[in-house]
């Protein structure tokens, strides 16, 4: 039986935000049903892309005003890595259909790399989920994507594009090179080895000028850097 697909509607956003709300309830009944309501909710197209516009509607502006999220916020990027990890799967009960797959993909990087950190951690999660499954070749635009924000000279955009890099690389580091990864690592390193090179020596130079906390994340974007070059 076909199930109807959950449209990007203000109604049903007013409603899946009262259930991510419902979620961190202090009564753990009311969260526990929340939570059985959201997770009843992904075998139903659209949902992943429903979660998305919310965090698009919500997160992206607290970034914008360098506003920490939400609490039902951060919990709408939690249940989105969830989801993802559940049902984002070549086959099997519930996978996500083709079309979904592919604006999830078309979206989901962009958006991440606008979100406040800890949103930004859970969909950087979920990137490296959908890369084990499809990337390079069913999702050629995702190096594209982390080099245009690598070259953007924004700290924060630097800090997310490398640690996602890192995560859907580091597993080279100790594959069997055969003929498939070889052709795997021709693709890639055209791509990323320069734009790479060049924000290691940016954020090289940027140290020095730096102070207090930013100073430390300039600290921790060079190890990141360091880490994609081993990778």
């Amino acid at each position: 039986m076909t199930q109807s697909t959950l449209e990007c509607t203000e109604a049903n956003l007013r409603a899946l935000v009262g259930k991510l709300v419902e979620v961190t309830n202090p009564d753990r009944k009311v969260g526990r049903a929340a939570e059985e309501f959201l997770q009843n909710l992904e075998s139903q197209p659209g949902y992943g892309v429903l979660l998305l516009r919310l965090l698009e509607l919500e997160a992206v502006p607290c970034f914008q005003q360098n506003k920490p999220a939400s609490n039902h916020v951060l919990v709408a990027s939690i249940t989105f890595k969830n989801y993802i990890r559940r049902n984002y799967h070549a086959n099997g009960e519930h996978v996500i259909g083709d079309a979904e797959k592919d604006l999830i993909k078309q979206h989901l990087v962009e958006l991440m790399l606008k979100t406040p950190l800890r949103v930004q951690r859970q969909l950087s999660e979920a990137v490296f989920l959908i890369s084990r499954v499809d990337f390079p070749h069913k999702w050629e635009g995702l190096l594209p994507a982390l080099v245009t924000s690598l070259r953007s000279g924004e700290l924060q955009l630097i800090e997310g594009s490398l640690t996602t890099a890192h995560s859907i690389l580091r597993h080279y580091r100790n594959v069997y090179k055969s003929e498939s990864v070889l052709r795997e690592l021709l693709y890639i390193l055209p791509l990323l080895q320069e734009p790479l090179l060049l924000v290691f020596r940016h954020l090289l130079e940027q140290l020095p000028k730096a102070q207090g906390p930013v100073q430390r994340r300039v600290m921790l974007a060079v190890q990141s850097a360091v880490e994609v070059f081993h990778d």
